[in-house]
């Protein structure tokens, strides 16, 4: 009997992975559905000018890479995953316009060469589940810092659920185990 009650553990404990590896979720974002000038709800800023969805006929310079609009944005503002999981990893395609002054760029603070007048992608992991992708870029001139323009298409996250799903998720795992070992018990009473 000993060995049911391993057989049922090493079950769960299968299952429990299984389901982790079902979890995360692949949540892709282009700006398609929303209409021009919108600010899409899981997109925040934190500097001057609201970012905005923007298509040709804003910016006829600027050409979508995926579909026909995308996100235009200056300073600071963060991204969250449209299903508001927690985001492990992210890619995305970015355009710098260049300005004449040295543009400083980053991605959750992590700054990296850039390319100016073109598509860039971007991609990264978190070791820690992150709630939003922070995104800035800013000039600097006569010593003053300022907010430049970017654009953004085509987001992927991977997401995971929050950690009290998988705290109960857990405890429903011990609870049915337990239960089984209680019906075994019986079993063999009876």
């Amino acid at each position: 009997m000993k060995r049911v009650g391993l057989v049922s553990a090493r079950l769960i404990v299968v299952l429990c992975f299984l389901l982790q590896i079902r979890a995360q979720e692949e949540i892709r974002t282009s700006f398609e559905e929303f209409p021009v000038f919108a600010t899409p709800p899981f997109v925040h800023y934190h500097q001057p000018g609201r970012p905005a969805v923007a298509d040709s006929s804003i910016s006829p310079f600027i050409q979508a890479p995926d579909g026909q609009k995308y996100l235009y944005a200056g300073g600071a503002i963060s991204i969250q995953s449209p299903n508001s999981q927690p985001i492990i990893s992210y890619s995305l395609l970015l355009y710098l316009p260049a300005t004449g002054s040295q543009i400083f760029f980053g991605i959750f603070g992590q700054t990296g060469p850039v390319l100016y007048n073109t598509w860039q992608k971007f991609e990264g992991t978190f070791q820690v589940p992150q709630t939003e992708l922070q995104v800035s870029a800013f000039v600097v001139n006569g010593g003053e810092t300022f907010g430049t323009s970017y654009y953004i298409d085509d987001i992927h996250f991977i997401t995971v659920p929050e950690p009290a799903d998988w705290t109960l998720f857990g405890l429903g795992a011990i609870a049915i185990f337990l239960l089984d070992q209680r019906r075994r018990r019986t079993n063999l009473t009876a």
